[in-house]
């Protein structure tokens, strides 16, 4: 119960309003700790996407953002964004999930799952992300740094992170508040 307490708040904090979106969610009838059911199709209008990004802070952003802290204290951290929507990540409500960055990251169009992501699209879009995103990893494998020219080391809170989508690009990002939000929160321990 504590935690769902916690989560209520902090979820407040990203979407104001007197209802609260996280129990809807959860009331849905699929509902279950290991599952996440189809997102209801007037979700959005209710509170969807501030629980998507949520969701995405709570699992993906403030961890990355920890580790590449506690990291720079040790060597050079390089910080990226996947944020390519594609034609199957708008059908399903994806969007840009967790692992849509795999097939541009090892260049392969062929995998199932690769062929899912990028269905619908233009083959440049396929071959624009691919390009993007394997040579610099590859480059870090071979010489320790990914792209001196276009891709910044982390540095703090306020820093340059590469975005990749359909116009990758670097931009300057101030996650200061987010972390403050944040702060020490811990929901995976007892």
């Amino acid at each position: 119960m504590e935690m769902y307490q916690d989560f209520s708040r902090l979820f407040s904090i990203i979407t104001p309003s007197p209802n609260d979106y996280f129990k809807a969610f959860k009331a849905q009838e699929k509902f279950t700790l290991n599952s996440v059911p189809t997102v209801q199709s007037g979700f959005k209008k209710e509170g969807g996407e501030p629980f998507v990004d949520f969701a995405t802070d709570y699992a993906f952003r403030m961890p990355a953002i920890k580790v590449a802290e506690a990291q720079k204290e040790y060597g050079d951290v390089w910080m990226y964004r996947y944020e390519l929507v594609t034609k199957s990540g708008i059908e399903t409500g994806w969007k840009a999930s967790h692992a849509f960055d795999l097939p541009g990251v090892f260049a392969n169009k062929d995998f199932k799952f690769s062929q899912f992501l990028f269905d619908g699209e233009p083959e440049e879009t396929a071959d624009q992300i691919i390009q993007d995103m394997h040579t610099p990893w590859v480059r870090f494998a071979k010489n320790g740094e990914p792209d001196p020219e276009n891709w910044p080391k982390y540095t703090g809170y306020v820093s340059n992170v590469r975005i990749f989508d359909r116009e990758t690009h670097t931009q300057r990002l101030d996650m200061t508040e987010l972390m403050n939000v944040w702060k020490d929160m811990r929901f995976y321990e007892d």
